[in-house]
């Protein structure tokens, strides 16, 4: 980003950058990619000031963004994120981790973030680091992340929660083993149970992440991911569409397979189906989905506990749960017939 604003500010021509894809003459120039930033302590911290932050609030409380790794060590098939950051995975080290933390808990006053690495504890050594150090430091701060299932020990969730862990967002991603193998995720369903039990034993909100669709998908192993879903009672739940970004395995083998039945990619937005395959309409998938979300919400036991919960995760929780027995309320109520 920095040299092609310099050569846009310089009026240089721009078809030759590396890391970018272009047009020249008329023609497409995908030049070759850009050397990995190997050191990312060298980059500096975002620039805060200029975010807008009243958008970030959430009843009152601003929850700011923290990105302290890149790339990825696994090969998802439904996953953009290792496409577009690279499977080679870097990480900031722990002391600019809580550098950055604690020049915001003082220059903003921040007390709440959320750590948008795809995986935060790849290594369990360096998220014990900053736990400690966020204790050493007395920085009384909330925060959330999203992990891997295969990826956490119960030492590490406690040491979590003892540095202002509130909750954990985990890739479920299905109940079948048919279809999670499929999805080349490298988990069992096993080692979800475990996550799951060992995060709640602590004390730690949980929250599955979990793709309904994806090929392999009939209606059958849908409903058992749901049943699985149930049976951990993660405090919240992500019920997403299998959504095939380009770039992607699943976008090749579905276009190869011609199931792609949506190409504007304004409704690739993981809630509404694009591909059809012969073993899961896209109505019947729609329908699954939100059977599951009022399954899950519109449950008086939920509301209420998610309430007591109180915070910002407590209370987003009811707001969802309410918006959900609202639409559910709404689709009862048939329209008069037509005379």
């Amino acid at each position: 980003m920095l040299e092609l604003a310099q050569r846009v500010e310089a009026g240089k021509p721009l078809h030759d950058l590396l890391g970018t894809t272009t047009r020249n003459n008329g023609k497409t120039v995908r030049n070759e990619e850009r050397q990995y930033i190997e050191n990312l302590d060298e980059l500096p911290f975002p620039a805060h000031h200029l975010f807008p932050l009243n958008s970030l609030q959430k009843y009152g409380k601003v929850i700011y963004p923290l990105t302290t790794s890149r790339g990825c060590v696994f090969w998802c098939n439904f996953c953009s994120a290792v496409r577009m950051f690279g499977r080679k995975f870097r990480m900031r080290s722990p002391e600019s981790v809580i550098e950055e933390l604690e020049f915001l808990h003082k220059k903003f006053g921040a007390v709440q973030f959320t750590f948008y690495d795809d995986a935060f504890s790849v290594d369990q050594d360096r998220a014990f680091k900053i736990c400690k150090e966020i204790q050493k430091r007395n920085l009384k701060i909330m925060w959330d992340c999203e992990t891997r299932v295969d990826m956490v020990t119960k030492e590490l969730l406690q040491e979590m929660k003892k540095a202002g862990c509130l909750a954990v967002w985990f890739g479920v991603e299905a109940g079948s083993k048919l279809v999670l193998d499929a999805m080349a995720k490298g988990l069992t369903l096993e080692k979800t149970k475990n996550a799951f039990k060992m995060a709640k034993d602590v004390g730690l909100m949980t929250v599955a992440s979990v793709i309904l669709g994806f090929p392999e998908e009939t209606p059958e192993t849908a409903w058992e991911t749901i049943k699985f879903v149930e049976e951990i009672k993660p405090d919240d739940v992500g019920y997403y569409i299998a959504t095939p970004y380009p770039g992607t395995p699943m976008y090749d083998f579905v276009k190869e397979k011609g199931w792609l039945k949506i190409e504007d990619f304004n409704k690739y937005d993981t809630a509404t189906p694009t591909f059809e395959t012969p073993t899961m309409p896209m109505k019947e998938l729609r329908k699954i989905r939100e059977e599951a979300l009022q399954r899950f919400y519109v449950h008086p036991g939920y509301v209420i506990r998610m309430f007591r919960k109180g915070g910002v995760y407590g209370y987003s929780a009811t707001k969802t749960a309410l918006a959900h027995f609202r639409r559910k309320m709404k689709s009862k109520i048939r329209p008069p017939a037509e005379e």
